[in-house]
C-alpha cells in the first residue's frame, strides 16, 4: 500500500468541500439578491385608510415590486400624487391595463370611486401577503 494515497484522498475530499462551500455561497447570494430585487416588505401607515379590513394600519405586508399580472380583486400599491396608496383592483381592460377602487367608502383619499385606467407598469407593487400586527392584544380582565 502506497503511504501517500491516502493523504491524496484526504486532500481530494477536501478539495471538493471547498469547491462545494463557494458554490453554496454563491447559489445563496444569488437567491438573495434576485429576493431583494424583485419583493419588499413595507409596513402600512397610520393614515392609510384605504382598505381598513384587508389592511389596517401597522400591518407588514409584502410586495412584489415589478408584477407583470394582476387580477381583479388584487390589493396593490399605486403611485399617486407624488407619494403611494393601497389599493384594489376593480378591472383588468382588454388592453392589459387596470382600474381601481377603494374598499373605505369614507376614505380620505377619494372613498368609493373607481380610478384608473393605469398601466401595470405604473404600479409600485403588488401586495403578496398581509402580516396583521396587533399592538395591544385583547386580555380579558378579571372580577
Amino acid at each position: 500500500m502506497n503511504p501517500h494515497g491516502a493523504k491524496r484522498d484526504r486532500r481530494g475530499v477536501a478539495d471538493w468541500i471547498r469547491w462545494l462551500r463557494i458554490v453554496g455561497f454563491a447559489v445563496v447570494g444569488v437567491t438573495v439578491l434576485v429576493f431583494v430585487w424583485r419583493f419588499q416588505f413595507l409596513r402600512v401607515p397610520a393614515g392609510m385608510d384605504t382598505l381598513p379590513d384587508a389592511l389596517p394600519p401597522g400591518s407588514i405586508v409584502v410586495i412584489e415590486k415589478r408584477p407583470s399580472v394582476v387580477r381583479v380583486g388584487a390589493i396593490v400599491l399605486l403611485r399617486r400624487d407624488g407619494g403611494v396608496v393601497f389599493t384594489r383592483v376593480h378591472e383588468v381592460l382588454p388592453d392589459g391595463r387596470i382600474r381601481t377602487r377603494h374598499d373605505n367608502p369614507a376614505s380620505r383619499l377619494g372613498g368609493d370611486e373607481v380610478s384608473g385606467p393605469f398601466a401595470v407598469a405604473e404600479l409600485a407593487g403588488l401586495v403578496l401577503d398581509a402580516m396583521r400586527v396587533c399592538a395591544t392584544p385583547e386580555v380579558p380582565v378579571g372580577r
